[in-house]
């Protein structure tokens, strides 16, 4: 067992820049003691959570490995006692945070998919069709994008009045896009003024600077 789990503290394993950001920065809203430890795929602690070697995992206080993003936060938020994150006893609420988190991880994370990893979608060696199934990506990023930047005006959170889990998941979905290139993520206005906003939040830059990274 993970050393600092053994001692009531929860873990979060994390690569830098990876989705793993959204419980890292959901951690520091809630202010639950934690313990942050970067990575790497082969790292045996992180193996005995996920053999998969992906990030998020969590180690919880009491020794339990969890893996995804949405299952980690739901499990930071209850376990800090903070339901706001998840829409508290607004039953609409609740619904439409279960719906963002559902879009994060199964519609715009995997449209990058095609972009960071062209190999995934093709068999054989034929690279000269990389560029092609990147641009495809992009569509895809893309039209992920439009259906936020459409929520998102005159809003500054994706749901309530109040900041919620899915406010955390959006921010390395949304630092994904802005850098990569291709995507014309200034076009985007309402979505590019919400990440501007939302990452000068102090839990974020926390959560950033520990991971070394920049907006």
């Amino acid at each position: 067992m993970d050393r600092d789990s053994a001692t009531g503290v929860a873990t979060l394993y994390y690569r830098p820049g990876a989705c793993a950001l959204a419980p890292h920065i959901l951690l520091h809203w809630t202010e639950l003691e934690h313990v942050a430890k970067h990575a790497k795929r082969d790292s045996p602690d992180l193996l005995a959570i996920n053999p998969s070697g992906a990030v998020p995992a969590l180690r919880t206080a009491e020794g339990r490995g969890l893996t995804q993003a949405a299952a980690i936060m739901q499990h930071i938020a209850i376990r800090a006692g903070r339901n706001d994150l998840l829409g508290g006893d607004d039953l609409d609420a609740r619904d439409d945070v279960a719906v963002w988190l559902s879009f994060f991880t199964g519609d715009f994370h995997p449209g990058f998919w095609p972009y960071f990893a062209p190999r995934m979608y093709i068999a054989g060696p034929t690279e000269e069709q990389y560029p092609a199934i990147k641009q495809a990506g992009i569509g895809l990023v893309q039209n992920g994008l439009a259906k936020i930047d459409a929520h998102l005006a005159e809003r500054d959170t994706f749901v309530g009045p109040s900041r919620t889990a899915v406010d955390a998941y959006s921010v390395p979905m949304l630092r994904w896009a802005k850098n990569i290139d291709g995507v014309q993520f200034a076009s985007f206005g309402n979505a590019a003024r919400y990440y501007a906003r939302i990452t000068t939040e102090p839990g974020v830059v926390a959560a950033m600077t520990e991971q070394g990274i920049e907006p």
